[in-house]
């Protein structure tokens, strides 16, 4: 901090890259606006239909695909297949992030380009990836405890067949993860042989793990929806 203690005494470069529906990245713009009244230069890496109202706050608009007004389908009819139980997780990676992979990273390492920090939404794929290759700082966020996927206080992920999680005993949830990330690696595949492309090793599955930045992780949510566990 600067002498006066309200801001820092380098102005910093920050690249927050964010994806999905409304709930998705205005808690980024938030964040954006916070730490650009603290004197630091922030660019927001989103889709296209995010830019008005970027530049009315007036905060540094960057296009990063894929555009959700190219997938032929209205914010709406995106968010209601993002949130299917079954389907949602599925249509996402499989539909959407993953064809489109090649796509975010070109313009992510554009829009982080001389940065000096990159803040990403989980479903930014290509931040793990590009951090690794070129060395940036990277800070991952989660939005909601589910991303940690604790088996000690497991969020509530029912759907049949599966029984509510809470009422399971810790190691019955770690064999019911263990058995999820199995049953949906090929997923992730993809991303694999683009990592080998990049001149990477093989790397934890974005999915869950490898979702985490090994630097530092954020979580944007409040201490009443769950406590920090000993295996986030």
């Amino acid at each position: 901090m600067s002498q006066s203690g309200k801001y820092p005494a380098k102005a910093q470069h920050i690249v927050i890259a964010a994806y999905g529906t409304l709930g998705d990245v205005y808690p980024f713009l938030q964040l954006g606006l916070a730490l650009q009244q603290r004197g630091h230069r922030i660019t927001i890496a989103t889709s296209d239909i995010y830019r008005e109202t970027l530049e009315k706050i007036g905060l540094t608009f960057f296009p990063m695909r894929p555009n959700l007004d190219g997938l032929g389908q209205t914010l709406d009819e995106f968010g209601k297949k993002l949130m299917d139980p079954t389907k949602g997780s599925e249509f996402i990676y499989r539909e959407v992030l993953i064809p489109n992979l090649r796509d975010s990273y070109a313009d992510l390492a554009k829009a982080a380009e001389g940065a000096d920090l990159l803040v990403t939404h989980p479903l930014v794929l290509a931040a793990s990836l590009l951090s690794e290759k070129t060395g940036i700082r990277w800070i991952s966020t989660v939005l909601a405890p589910l991303s940690f996927s604790s088996k000690y206080d497991p969020s509530v992920f029912t759907v049949n067949p599966f029984p509510d999680p809470q009422k399971l005993p810790a190691f019955v949830v770690g064999w019911i993860i263990s058995a999820i990330k199995k049953s949906i690696w090929h997923w992730m595949q993809p991303i694999q042989e683009f990592r080998a492309e990049l001149g990477l090793p093989p790397g934890k599955d974005p999915l869950f793990e490898g979702q985490h930045s090994p630097h530092r992780v954020m979580a944007l949510f409040s201490k009443e929806f769950a406590k920090p566990q000993r295996d986030w």
